[in-house]
Formats: structure tokens, C-alpha cells, sequence
């Protein structure tokens, strides 16, 4: 059985030298660079007329669908005791650990 042993054959580092690090760097930086500066000198590119600023800014809102009011059944319920001069159960809002009563003085 036979062992070699290598003693004088240089052993490559896997860490980079100053050079290819400073190399890595600069490449970085010009990426980030150039990335910012394409875009704003397309926008630069494409001119708007005065048809199209005037087109974009009489267009219409756009709609959206107006959401349920949560309170609507808390509001009838103390317009109905006002008018009841009672207290009046809010059943929509009941929960199987509280109930909830709507008092004439405006109370819940």
C-alpha cells in the first residue's frame, strides 16, 4: 500500500482576492446604475401631446360598490325604541354569550 503525500502543490483558495472582489463590486454598481437610469430616460422618450394630459385627467372616478353599514341594525333598533319608548331587543347582533338592547335615551 502506497501513500502520497502532495507537499509542494499550491492549493487553491475559495476565497475571492482583493482584485476579483473590487471587480464584483464595481459591476455591481453599475447594474444598480444603469437600472435607474433606463427607465426615467424611456419616460423621457414618449413625449405626452396635450389630447392625451387633457384625456387623462377628465376621465371618470372609477365606481366601487359602496359596503354594507355594519351600525344599520343598531340604528333601527334605537330609532324603534324612541318611538316605542322602550327598550328593544337588536337581535341581529345577538351572540350566543351577550345580548344586546337598544334603549330609548339613545343607549345601547
Amino acid at each position: 500500500m502506497q501513500i502520497e503525500v502532495c507537499v509542494n502543490k499550491p492549493v487553491k483558495s475559495l476565497w475571492l482576492n482583493r482584485k476579483q472582489r473590487r471587480t464584483g463590486a464595481v459591476t455591481a454598481a453599475v447594474a444598480v446604475v444603469t437600472s435607474l437610469l433606463v427607465p426615467a430616460a424611456q419616460a423621457q422618450a414618449q413625449p405626452a401631446t396635450e389630447q392625451e394630459k387633457t384625456n387623462k385627467t377628465a376621465s371618470a372616478p372609477t365606481p366601487f360598490p359602496r359596503p354594507s353599514d355594519p351600525d344599520a341594525p343598531l340604528r333601527e333598533a334605537i330609532a324603534l325604541a324612541k318611538k316605542q319608548n322602550s327598550p328593544v331587543p337588536v337581535e341581529a347582533v345577538f351572540s350566543e354569550t351577550s345580548r344586546t338592547w337598544a334603549y330609548p335615551d339613545g343607549g345601547i
